[in-house]
């Protein structure tokens, strides 16, 4: 099992959880100001006003995390679902995925993740709301790791991903 397994279920090779990285979501949010003032010039001066508070949370954001998570020396983390791929990459962590191409993983993967957390010490597992935590459930009592429900897609996505750094920086 490599670095790599965090990229397990690409939909047609394209990592589509863009919004769990405040580096990326500032990217989309200028992208959508862009069109916006082209679209609608008359109203474009209030879309770039509220651009600018836009920025200034998503920077906040990211500063947030970095520190949370710069000297913590819990760099891995298991998942159920591998959504928080951009979120790893901006912050020098590596994401295992439990589920395997969008499946659950056979008996022989869940010993294969069971014995690689092990070696890793991988001690955090995520489970995204919704998903099923029976297998992350057995991972966890076996490898003696915490479960921790988190919701990638909270109307409150700051607040959520700044949860997840301090999760991650709480589990050394």
């Amino acid at each position: 099992m490599d670095g790599e397994h965090d990229h397990n279920h690409h939909h047609h090779g394209v990592d589509p959880h863009i919004w769990s990285s405040p580096r990326s979501a500032l990217i989309m949010a200028e992208n959508m100001l862009n069109a916006w003032v082209v679209a609608d010039v008359e109203h474009q001066k209030l879309y770039r006003e509220n651009f600018i508070k836009l920025k200034e949370e998503i920077a906040e954001t990211d500063r947030k995390i970095a520190t949370l998570l710069d000297n913590t020396t819990t760099k891995s983390f298991i998942i159920y679902h591998p959504a928080l791929g951009y979120f790893a990459r901006d912050y020098g962590l590596t994401q295992y995925s439990i589920e395997y191409e969008g499946k659950n993983p056979s008996p022989q993967q869940l010993k294969q993740m069971i014995d690689f957390a092990r070696q890793q010490d991988i001690k955090v597992i995520f489970v995204q709301k919704g998903f099923d935590m029976k297998n992350a459930k057995s991972l966890a009592k076996e490898v003696g790791a915490t479960i921790h429900s988190i919701d990638p897609l909270s109307y409150n996505w700051s607040e959520e991903l700044i949860r997840i750094a301090e999760i991650l920086a709480n589990n050394e």
